[in-house]
């Protein structure tokens, strides 16, 4: 099976969902040039698209724990020189297994 890393950029709300081509799993989440992306192994031969749901929460910002019980944290990111730091996470199920 080939596989290969693609790139998603993800704007900065809550509650965004991003459209993935073949997704395997997704990898991480990062800053690149001042604006969150997530990285993904996908299989370029797949047509099949997920949509992968994205949680964005700043320092600060209130949520329902419980409804995070089913979603992997994908970290902490900082954009801005450092004043906006977010909170990321992703639905477990896109983390793992296609």
């Amino acid at each position: 099976m080939n596989a290969t890393i693609y790139k998603f950029p993800i704007s900065l709300c809550d509650g965004i969902t991003i459209d993935v081509p073949g997704l395997i799993r997704v990898l991480s989440v990062a800053v690149q040039w001042d604006r969150l992306v997530m990285y993904a192994l996908v299989r370029p031969d797949n047509n099949i698209t997920t949509t992968v749901p994205i949680r964005i929460k700043g320092t600060g910002h209130v949520f329902d724990l419980l409804a995070e019980e089913s979603w992997e944290f994908m970290g902490t990111h900082v954009t801005q020189g450092g004043d906006l730091v977010w909170h990321v996470w992703v639905p477990l199920a896109a983390m793992g297994g296609e």
